[in-house]
This record gives C-alpha cells, sequence and structure tokens, in this order.
C-alpha cells in the first residue's frame, strides 16, 4: 500500500471514530445513561479507548479531543440537569480530562503493541487505564475547579459542605460509576478491537 493510501485509511477510520462519538453524544442512551443527581455514567469512554487503542496515540488523541468538545457542547446545549452546565461547561472539566485519557491510553497502547502483547491483553489493560483514568481526572477536576458547582448541582450549599465531605462524594462516584464503566469496557474493548483488526 502506497503511503497516500495509508493515509486516506487513516483519515477515513479517524472520521468514522468521530462520527460515532458524534452520535454517542447527542443520541440519548447511546452513549450516556442519566442518573440524577449523580453524574451521568458514560460509555462513549470505550470508543475513545479502542480508537486509542486502534489508530495509536498520534490520531486517537483526535477522537479524546471530539469526545471533549462535545461534552463541552452539550452541557450548555442539552444538559441532563439544569445546573449540569455549572460544571461541564467548563473545558478545564470538560476537554482537558479527556485528552489526557486519551493521550496516556494511546501511548501505553503503543509501548505494548511494541512489546508484542496480544490483542486482548492490550485491549483490557486500555479498557481498565483508560475507564479509572477518565472517571479520576474528571471528578479531580471537579474537585480541584468546581467545587461549589458540584455542591449546587447536588443541592448541598456549598458554605455548609467541607472539602472532606465532597471528597467523599466524589469517591463515591468513583465506586458507582467507575466499576461498572470498567466492566463494561473490559468486556466490550477487546471484542471490538478484534473486529477492526480483522479489516485493518
Amino acid at each position: 500500500m502506497s503511503y497516500s493510501k495509508y493515509q486516506t485509511k487513516q483519515l477515513v477510520q479517524l472520521s468514522m471514530f468521530i462520527a460515532i462519538i458524534i452520535l454517542q453524544t447527542w443520541i440519548p442512551f447511546l452513549g450516556y445513561i442519566n442518573l440524577p443527581p449523580l453524574l451521568s455514567v458514560t460509555y462513549i469512554h470505550v470508543t475513545v479507548i479502542v480508537a486509542c487503542l486502534f489508530l495509536g496515540r498520534r490520531l486517537g488523541i483526535w477522537v479524546a479531543l471530539c469526545w471533549g468538545i462535545n461534552s463541552l457542547i452539550r452541557a450548555y446545549v442539552a444538559p441532563p440537569l439544569p445546573t449540569y452546565y455549572l460544571i461541564f461547561g467548563s473545558p478545564l472539566v470538560s476537554i482537558v480530562p479527556r485528552l489526557m485519557m486519551g493521550w496516556v491510553v494511546g501511548a501505553v497502547g503503543d509501548f505494548l503493541k511494541g512489546r508484542n502483547i496480544t490483542l486482548t491483553k492490550r485491549g483490557v489493560i486500555g479498557g481498565v487505564l483508560g475507564t479509572f483514568l477518565n472517571t479520576l481526572l474528571v471528578l479531580g477536576a471537579i474537585f480541584l475547579f468546581k467545587q461549589e458547582a458540584y455542591l449546587t448541582m447536588i443541592n448541598i450549599a456549598p458554605q455548609t459542605a467541607s472539602s472532606q465531605l465532597l471528597m467523599q462524594l466524589l469517591m463515591g462516584i468513583v465506586v458507582t460509576n467507575a466499576i461498572p464503566e470498567t466492566i463494561v469496557a473490559v468486556i466490550l474493548t477487546p471484542l471490538l478491537l478484534k473486529v477492526l483488526y480483522r479489516f485493518k
């Protein structure tokens, strides 16, 4: 295959992943399950993880960026809660954590690929790593930049809550969100990678 054809193929694959991210963001229940007053449980992260492992860090990061931008827009256009935009209307919460997750998963995926790790193991490792990174980075950004907004969103007066209480609330989300999201990612990521590599 010539270099130009290879580039075209990569562009088509990248466009496919971006299109899937857009559909998952805007079609109800295709990418999010909203559980008020908790944050949305998402499985869009699986698409991003698969893209980063399949396309590599250089292209996968664009899929992660697309997810972040769509999350930011969704916070203003179609928020699951009226106060949702107070948190995810900030690029520090919507975009930066997703970019960091995509970069790390892509880098780890490239490293494992170079070590001849099996596709299944790469999928499992990427699924676990990507899910926990996404959850921890988003919640970490909320803790650092959006404490009052989060407390307002869950109907707790910011002046009556301590940082310790907020940390306990956020850690509760790690348990309730990250565990089911990790299970989904561990099951789907290796399966999707195997399907994609058959047609690569």
